[in-house]
């Protein structure tokens, strides 16, 4: 799976490697967003992308990545976390314009 990152103001790693992902998520959004560091919003990202079930849920994980990203953009692991859902919301809407092509047939 993907790296969790240690450390962050809500220090939520450990619930993520504990695959308790709403947990760390309540952790890290009780926070407010100028107090978050970059492993808190990657946390999130990692929280939201663990209990994802809609295409919004990776958009907002990859939002959180990014977020993380500005704070320290010299971490492959955020990078990576961009890249990821990336992947996932391109694939997404492929099969999504595939679904609808083959309906209006």
């Amino acid at each position: 799976g993907a790296e969790v990152a240690s450390g962050g103001k809500a220090d939520a790693g450990s619930d993520l490697l504990k695959g308790k992902a709403l947990e760390a998520r309540k952790k890290i959004e009780s926070i407010s967003q100028n107090e978050r560091g970059a492993a808190d919003w990657y946390n999130l990202g990692l929280a939201y992308e663990a209990s994802a079930v809609s295409v919004e849920d990776y958009e907002d994980a990859r939002r959180f990545y990014i977020e993380a990203l500005d704070r320290d953009s010299t971490s492959r692991m955020f990078a990576q976390g961009v890249a990821r859902t990336e992947r996932y919301l391109s694939d997404a809407r492929i099969l999504r314009q595939q679904s609808v092509s083959s309906s209006n047939r």
